[in-house]
C-alpha cells in the first residue's frame, strides 16, 4: 500500500451514518474485538471483550499511522501488538516501540 493511500485511509476516513468511529476492526478467535482508531495526537488499537461491549479492556497507542496499521494487520490477538509506545491501562511506555526499553510511567 502506498503511503498516500495509507494517509488517506486514516485522515480522510468518512464517518458512517451509524456513527462509525473506527478506521478498521477485526474479531479474534476468542471473541474479543480490536478497533483501529485515529485520535487527536496518536493512533491506537483498542480492544473490547466482545462486539456488544461498550468499553475497552486495553489501548495500545502508536507514534505514527504506519506503525499502527502494520501492527493492526499483523496482530492475531495473542500477546500484544508490536511497536506500540504507550499502553494506557498499565501506564507502560516503550520508547520507539522497543520492548527492551519498557518502563512504567508514574
Amino acid at each position: 500500500m502506498k503511503l498516500r493511500d495509507l494517509r488517506n485511509r486514516f485522515l480522510y476516513q468518512p464517518k458512517a451514518a451509524d456513527g462509525q468511529w473506527w478506521i478498521d476492526k477485526k474479531t479474534f478467535r476468542d471473541g474479543r474485538v480490536s478497533y483501529l482508531q485515529q485520535m487527536a495526537f496518536t493512533v491506537r488499537i483498542s480492544v473490547s471483550k466482545d462486539a456488544e461491549d461498550q468499553g475497552f479492556e486495553e489501548f495500545f497507542e502508536f507514534q505514527n499511522v504506519a506503525a499502527a496499521f502494520v501492527a493492526f494487520e499483523a496482530w492475531g490477538g495473542d500477546g500484544e501488538p508490536e511497536g506500540w509506545h504507550r499502553h494506557v491501562p498499565s501506564n507502560r511506555r516503550r520508547p520507539d516501540g522497543d520492548p527492551s526499553r519498557e518502563y512504567i510511567h508514574k
